[in-house]
């Protein structure tokens, strides 16, 4: 076999054993250490042969060929089985006949002897792996490189088990091996080496002058032992290796020290809770892509809303320019109508006094009629009369013709003048013929009369509707007047609110502009948080299908699982050949070569 070099890959190799070390198998070998996994070999009355192979490694590990010695308790011929290079009688002379194979002792060989041994040579591949490496102060150093130096020395020593069956337990996962127990002891010289750090499990016992370390466990299928020691001068005597199969302890063996059933139920528990942190992250998923799919939605909705907040903006400042018109005109018509009504307002104190004069004038033409009726009652005396009433009837003259120029337009007023100045002509006819005289006064009260009813009742009634249309003309008026100034009012208000709408608008053109810019940074955030929950709840599958599910099934399979090794133990009798299995046991026995000065 070749030696082994000091490569990185072998480190690696001695890793990826390593990371090999299952939760279940790593129960079983801690339990098993526990409890004292003593290796040697039980003494079984049935067992008529056993074996020990011994080997010497390099110093590396290296594996290059084993004295296997045969011990058999019986007296008569004996049938063994192995493939050696050489075979030697440890008892007598006598020699055995080999055929292939088989190896037969003759009776003669035995006799007298309770016991009888023989021992050969073979380079068979042992049933597990052996490989050791050092660093000294933290470099990988080859074995032969370290003898006299000075510093911290770690020593690895991985066993791997090769005795697998290639079937798979199926509760647990893990493949079948062939369970050796296996002790790795060191013995230090305590005046060269001080020991800085040995494995939890490991026991280390002073005696004299020198320490001794070791450590046992089952590698299933494999094991690193690592101790790190600070020597001066260094020198190492052999590191010995002990292996024989054995079964690993049942579970029943541990009630005294875990609690198996409650880490059953506790992983149970976690499985559970497991399940429902599933279930919430899903639910937790589910709602963060509801709010991803709002927040776009959203986005999508403040994107409209700026724009429509623009198209706003530009419509109230067009609105609120034309309301400024609005206003302007509105001030502008309230001023107008303000003139208006002022005006109108000296039309209606103007109708008010045309009446005032109107009922005056009625009382004045009543006096007057009264006094025509007696002129006309007193004509009968009108001989010696004649001159007062030329008198009077010029003053009625006069009277008429004040009247005709007050109402130059009224045709009354006017023949009232024509008739007093007929009358006048009429009187002063009289007073040269008085013979017409009382013809003309009737003519004249009947005139009069006339007169004055059509004026107290038809003009009077005729100016008072002028005057009642007129007053309600200019209540109208007056309210118009209100109605421009809240015209007014109003339009200042509005245009002032539309430029507060413009205003609002802007700023809640800038405030979603600003909301949506700020949009893509919370969907990036939300989708972050997304690919952190789709993680998490993968880590959670793993954690309970790989990791939870699985310590569940090591923990509900484990008595099988050890059963399985148990019975793949009682098989394993003998290293040579399987055929002496039923009546054999077997050991292996190595060390190495030791790292000396020379």
């Amino acid at each position: 076999m070749m030696m082994k070099s000091y490569a990185v890959d072998n480190t690696k190799r001695h890793a990826a054993v390593r990371r090999r070390v299952t939760p279940v198998m790593a129960i079983v070998m801690i339990l098993a250490v526990q409890l004292g996994a003593v290796v040697s070999a039980d003494v079984d009355p049935e067992n008529t042969r056993s074996e020990t192979v011994y080997a010497v490694l390099e110093n590396d590990g290296t594996y290059s060929g084993a004295t296997v010695v045969n011990c058999f308790r019986q007296s008569g011929e004996i049938v063994d089985y192995g493939d050696y290079m050489s075979i030697e009688n440890l008892m007598g002379a006598e020699s055995p006949r080999v055929d292939g194979d088989k190896i037969t002792w003759p009776a003669l060989a035995t006799e007298g002897n309770d016991t009888f041994y023989y021992q050969g040579e073979t380079q068979k591949a042992l049933p597990f792996d052996v490989s050791i490496t050092y660093c000294l102060d933290g470099i990988e150093t080859a074995p032969e490189d370290i003898a006299g130096k000075t510093g911290a020395l770690t020593i690895e020593i991985t066993v791997e088990n090769l005795a697998g069956t290639g079937e798979t337990d199926e509760l647990t996962g893990r493949g079948i091996y062939t369970p050796f127990a296996v002790s790795v002891s060191l013995t230090l010289d305590n005046s060269v080496f001080e020991i800085v750090d040995i494995p939890d499990n490991a026991t280390s016992v002073l005696a004299g002058s020198s320490y001794t370390v070791s450590y046992s466990s089952f590698p299933l299928p494999a094991e690193t032992f690592s101790f790190t020691l600070r020597g001066e001068n260094i020198e190492l005597e052999p590191i010995n290796i002990v292996a024989l199969p054995k079964s690993p302890p049942g579970l029943d063996s541990y009630g005294d020290f875990i609690d198996l059933d409650g880490m059953s139920e506790g992983v149970d528990e976690m499985i559970s809770g497991a399940d429902d942190m599933q279930q919430g992250t899903a639910d937790l998923l589910d709602a963060l892509c509801e709010m991803e799919n709002a927040a776009k939605q959203l986005k999508s909705g403040l994107d409209d809303i700026d724009s429509g907040a623009a198209s706003l903006a530009d419509g109230a400042d067009e609105i609120a320019a034309n309301a400024r018109l609005l206003a302007e005109s509105a001030g502008e018509f309230y001023a107008g109508m303000s003139v208006f009504a002022a005006s109108f307002e000296a039309y209606d104190q103007g109708m008010e006094l045309l009446y005032t004069n109107v009922l005056e004038m009625a009382e004045t033409l009543g006096d007057l009629n009264d006094a025509v009726a007696l002129i006309n009652s007193g004509v009968a005396g009108l001989g010696g009369g004649l001159d007062g009433v030329s008198v009077s009837n010029a003053e009625l003259k006069e009277l008429a013709d004040l009247i005709a120029a007050t109402y130059p337009a009224d045709t009354n007023a006017a023949a009232l003048a024509t008739g007093l100045q007929a009358q006048q002509t009429a009187v002063d006819a009289l007073a040269s013929e008085s013979g017409g005289l009382e013809t003309l006064s009737s003519g004249t009260a009947a005139g009069m009369q006339s007169f004055y009813t059509e004026f107290s009742t038809t003009f009077s009634a005729s100016v008072l509707s002028l005057r009642t249309a007129s007053a309600a003309l200019y209540a109208t008026c007056l309210e118009l007047l209100d109605g421009a100034g809240a015209i007014d009012t109003g339009c200042g208000a509005l245009s002032y609110a539309l430029g507060g709408l413009s205003d609002g608008a802007d700023d809640l053109g800038d405030g979603t502009g600003d909301a949506a810019d700020a949009m893509p940074e919370l969907i990036d955030a939300l989708e972050s948080m997304i690919d952190g929950v789709e993680e998490l709840q993968q880590g959670l599958l793993e954690l309970n299908d790989d990791g939870l599910k699985e310590m569940k099934n090591g923990f509900d399979g484990l008595d099988g699982y050890l059963a399985a090794l148990s019975e793949q133990a009682e098989q394993y009798g003998s290293f040579m050949d399987e055929r002496n299995a039923p009546v054999s046991t077997v050991q292996f026995i190595l060390k190495t070569e030791g790292i000396n000065l020379g």
